[in-house]
């Protein structure tokens, strides 16, 4: 009976699947979704790794407006800097915003650099102009819209490569008049590699495999099934809790033979999740 919730709780959290570029040694963290800070100096950050220190932060300038009457135009820079003795992937003597697929390692492409520990700089300008009823957004961001940061941080372990997923706002009227979000970038989502010195693909996660319930069909021991793949492998992972990065590779991988696939692993002492993932 004390088995029964850990597997009602695991059976409704496989629901879930997503398609992206997957690598089982991935810490992925789906947000929570924040805007850059509208205000001058005001700072969020990120910890890629939750060890309690920020990876790198993201900041907002003074804006600056024309004294005429009425006003011919603003300008409100965002930035975004490394912390301590991380780095940002520099382009062109700015911050690289790129695409996806794009690669984030140690071996850097010939117009790519690493830029000095604690370095940051300007991600984006937003300029306005109400007397002409125009505004516009600077690179780097301007450039794709919806990029990638890449970010290099130091670990007890260390050096580990990471991406952060950055966009512009959506500033369409919404019903009340007002624009859906605030005039400032939206940091979406981020990742890293957990393998020390390995590069990661900038928007590269975890994908999960479709999980059916599982069951326990054996004394002492949970039997997975899942939606699988011919010939491709499969990394079973667990965690005591949903908090990223929380959870832990099994010594358990599986290649799939057909287009379901099941395993049988030992049942923890305590109340545990399991997830099955694809391996690249």
């Amino acid at each position: 009976m004390k088995l029964m919730k850990p597997i009602l709780m695991l059976a409704a959290f496989m629901l879930s699947v997503q398609w992206l570029f997957g690598q089982s040694t991935i810490a992925y963290s789906n947000g929570p979704a924040f805007q850059l800070p509208g205000m001058n100096g005001y700072a969020k950050g990120i910890d890629l790794d939750g060890d309690g220190t920020l990876d790198c932060t993201f900041s907002a300038g003074e804006m600056y407006c024309t004294d005429d009457i009425p006003i011919s135009g603003c300008t409100q820079p965002y930035y975004v800097s490394a912390s301590g003795t991380n780095a940002l992937l520099w382009q062109g003597g700015q911050v690289c915003v790129m695409s996806a697929g794009s690669v984030i390692g140690s071996g850097v492409s010939t117009n790519t650099v690493w830029g000095n520990p604690g370095q940051g700089d300007l991600l984006t300008i937003y300029i306005s102009s109400p007397r002409d009823g125009t505004s516009t957004w600077t690179a780097p961001l301007q450039t794709l819209t919806n990029g990638y940061l890449g970010l290099r941080f130091s670990a007890a372990d260390g050096l580990h490569y990471g991406w952060i997923h950055a966009r512009l706002p959506d500033l369409s009227i919404g019903t009340n008049g007002f624009p859906t979000e605030f005039f400032s970038p939206v940091i979406v989502d981020w990742a890293y590699e957990t393998r020390v010195n390995t590069a990661i693909v900038a928007g590269a996660t975890i994908v999960t495999a479709l999980q059916a319930a599982p069951q326990m069909v054996r004394a002492g021991y949970l039997r997975l099934y899942w939606q699988a793949e011919t010939g491709k492998t499969y990394q079973i992972q667990s965690t005591a809790n949903l908090l990223p990065p929380a959870w832990t590779n099994l010594d358990i991988s599986i290649v799939a033979t057909g287009t379901n696939a099941m395993t049988d692993i030992p049942i923890a002492s305590g109340a545990e999740f399991y997830r099955i993932v694809e391996v690249n």
